[in-house]
């Protein structure tokens, strides 16, 4: 198998995405590889039954192990007119940090194809114990999209948010869009800022579970829903809420 130029490693995980979806087709262990100019010839391990067939060469390959991981702890982000964090890495952990006034979103967890190339998609993330305070835009947002406009099933995976409290939010408290196996638990939702604003959200997405979140009705505002669901939905679990 013929990769072009980054970083490779024998032992290194890496995965094909297709390119228009970005949807996560295959992972491969490396073996051996060979460097060639800018590019590796690699032998690999298929992983979870996988296998190298002729229509690889169609897919785009992020490698796991080199891929970027954040541990950002006890900051205080505020007044931006820009996003409070863009997450692109993987591995990754947001907590014990306040997010006030940002106005394109406080957290925003992306997996996009763009120009550079430079990001896998996000996986294996962790953002609890964060406080949000007057955002405009959804103060959590993962989401994907491809070169042919929404995200596949999948795009982001394994993701916990947990135990945050989120408070004035313009838009949505959390949104989901292409996203897989994601835990949305023991959050608190206070001050809801418009009448037809709805706490969660989630958008062609499997395997989302909400469970134990809370939000408190303030100055007689009542949300239309809890939990807004759109697309294609599997294995969604609404528990407690």
């Amino acid at each position: 198998v013929l990769f072009r130029s980054t970083k490779f490693d024998v032992g290194d995980i890496i995965e094909l995405f297709d390119k228009e979806t970005l949807q996560r087709m295959k992972s491969f262990e490396i073996l051996e590889l060979e460097k060639s100019g800018s590019n590796y010839d690699v032998k690999v391990k298929g992983l979870n039954g996988a296998k190298v067939e002729n229509d690889d060469v169609n897919y785009l390959v992020g490698n796991d192990t080199k891929a970027t991981h954040l541990y950002l702890h006890n900051c205080l982000i505020q007044h931006k007119r820009n996003r409070g964090i863009l997450l692109q890495a993987r591995h990754s952990e947001i907590s014990n940090c306040c997010f006030r006034n940002i106005v394109h979103g406080a957290i925003q967890v992306l997996g996009v194809r763009d120009i550079f190339g430079e990001a896998i998609l996000p996986d294996n993330i962790l953002i609890a114990n964060n406080k949000f305070f007057n955002n405009s835009s959804h103060d959590i947002n993962l989401f994907s999209y491809g070169s042919s406009g929404r995200g596949a099933i999948g795009n982001i995976h394994h993701c916990q948010i947990t135990n945050n409290y989120l408070n004035g939010s313009i838009d949505y408290a959390v949104r989901l869009s292409a996203t897989d196996e994601i835990d949305v638990n023991n959050n608190l939702v206070y001050a809801i800022v418009k009448a037809n604003n709805r706490i969660f959200y989630v958008d062609t997405s499997a395997n989302a579970r909400f469970r134990n979140n809370k939000y408190i009705i303030t100055r007689g505002v009542t949300p239309d829903s809890l939990l807004t669901i759109n697309g294609e939905i599997e294995g969604l679990i609404d528990e407690n809420n």
